[in-house]
């Protein structure tokens, strides 16, 4: 869901007898009434993960992954009155493409990111990318120049988020170590950020930096600030509600977490987090 003023922009998936649909409906009237439902995409195959993304009250995007493991956008400049034609931003028949994320900076740059996955023959273990592409002309085009991965890493990578604020771009994500016959393999929370429109990322961070489980990180940036959430896990034990944050767009984060669940469960932890 997106919203702007009294507009508000609903997206999801829906799959009846294995035919992916991504449906789009709207309000003008700060959601007391919804249009009807435009179906976006159409597929014999499965269709999922869909993301809005808006600027101001004219321009949505959305993307979402098609049942060949494809990247495709669409986006509309009339408020969703109309869409334009579908663009397939990953067009790759042999590498798996998934889990799209997107975010909307200024009035022209449009960033979609993917996790792309393939099988390593040299480790003979699943590798997985962290793919970037870029509209700097409001969706009309996106770069045909490849960008470089943002995770060239030997782990797998999950839950991407993204985010953006004026030249700067985040990425979020949960990165695991792949073992080899164990399915629990620890994970942590990474971030990495680019301060020239994407152009080139910083090396990956580790924010969570802990011997559990870390997963399901969510990001909010506001001008210089950049907040970070994530929930973490000893084992079969309960999760604890992390929070972390950085004051100067991403280039270094406070050492303090703060235990926002506040649980006191387990020692381990709570003498981990306390002041």
């Amino acid at each position: 869901m997106a919203s702007y003023g009294n507009n508000v922009y609903v997206i999801w998936e829906n799959t009846p007898e294995n035919n992916g649909q991504i449906f789009f409906i709207r309000s003008t009237d700060g959601g007391y009434k919804f249009s009807n439902p435009v179906n976006l995409g159409n597929n014999t195959g499965f269709l999922g993960v869909p993301r809005i993304g808006i600027f101001e009250n004219n321009y949505v995007y959305v993307v979402w992954h098609d049942a060949s493991h494809d990247i495709l956008f669409r986006r509309s400049s009339n408020g969703g009155d109309t869409f334009d034609k579908t663009i397939n931003l990953s067009n790759n028949n042999t590498i798996q493409s998934f889990s799209p994320q997107i975010t909307v900076s200024a009035v022209n740059n449009v960033y979609v990111a993917w996790t792309e996955t393939y099988y390593n023959i040299q480790r003979k273990l699943p590798s997985y990318d962290i793919i970037l592409k870029k509209s700097m002309n409001k969706g009309v085009t996106f770069e045909h120049d490849r960008v470089d991965s943002i995770n060239k890493g030997t782990g797998f990578v999950e839950h991407l988020r993204l985010a953006a604020s004026g030249n700067n771009v985040y990425a979020l994500w949960v990165n695991g170590t792949i073992v080899p016959g164990n399915y629990n393999d620890l994970t942590d929370i990474v971030f990495t950020k680019s301060i020239d429109f994407g152009n080139g990322f910083d090396k990956v961070i580790n924010i969570s930096n802990y011997t559990g489980w870390s997963s399901g990180p969510e990001m909010s940036v506001s001008g210089s600030n950049v907040y970070v959430v994530w929930d973490e896990s000893l084992h079969e034990k309960a999760g604890y509600i992390m929070f972390k944050r950085s004051n100067n767009n991403g280039m270094t984060f406070e050492n303090h977490i703060v235990n926002l669940s506040n649980s006191t469960s387990e020692d381990s932890l709570i003498n981990r987090y306390q002041d």
